[in-house]
C-alpha cells in the first residue's frame, strides 16, 4: 500500500476533489493507496503574515490553488516548506564539497587549471 502525505485543510470548504485525485491514482496503476493528513495541532502557535504580491503572480497563485481545491494559504505555506527544504539539501550539498575541497587541499589555481584543460580538450574535440 503507498501512503500518500498531504496537508489538509482546516475546512471541508477546502476538500480534496476525490474523484480526479482517485481517477489520477487509477490511471497511475496506484489502486491501493491510502491518505495521511498533515493538520496542524490546534496546540501549535501560528502567525499571521501580510506579504505582497506583484497582480500577475497572486493571479498565478489563485490559480493553482484553484485547481487543487486548496486556499492560498494553503499553498504559500507548501511554497515555503518546499523552498526551506530544497535550501537545507542544497547547503547540505555545498557543505559536502567544501568538506572534500578541505580534505584534498583543492586550492582555487587547481580549479582554475582544471577548467582550462576541460575547455582546451572540448575545443580539440571541435576541431
Amino acid at each position: 500500500m503507498i501512503v500518500a502525505a498531504m496537508d489538509c485543510p482546516r475546512s471541508s470548504a477546502y476538500a480534496i476533489d476525490d474523484k480526479r485525485v482517485y481517477e489520477g491514482l487509477r490511471l497511475a496503476g496506484l489502486t491501493h493507496t491510502r491518505f495521511v493528513c498533515n493538520m496542524p495541532s490546534m496546540t501549535e502557535k501560528t502567525s499571521t503574515v501580510n506579504i505582497s504580491f506583484r497582480q500577475d503572480l497572486l493571479k498565478q497563485i489563485d490559480e493553482v490553488a484553484r485547481t487543487e481545491s486548496r486556499s492560498r494559504s494553503e499553498l504559500v505555506r507548501e511554497a515555503a516548506r518546499m523552498y526551506i527544504e530544497r535550501k537545507r539539501r542544497m547547503d547540505a550539498v555545498i557543505e559536502s564539497i567544501r568538506q572534500t575541497v578541505r580534505e584534498r587541499g583543492i586550492t582555487e589555481a587547481d580549479v582554475t587549471d582544471e577548467i582550462a584543460a576541460v575547455r582546451a580538450e572540448r575545443k580539440q574535440r571541435r576541431s
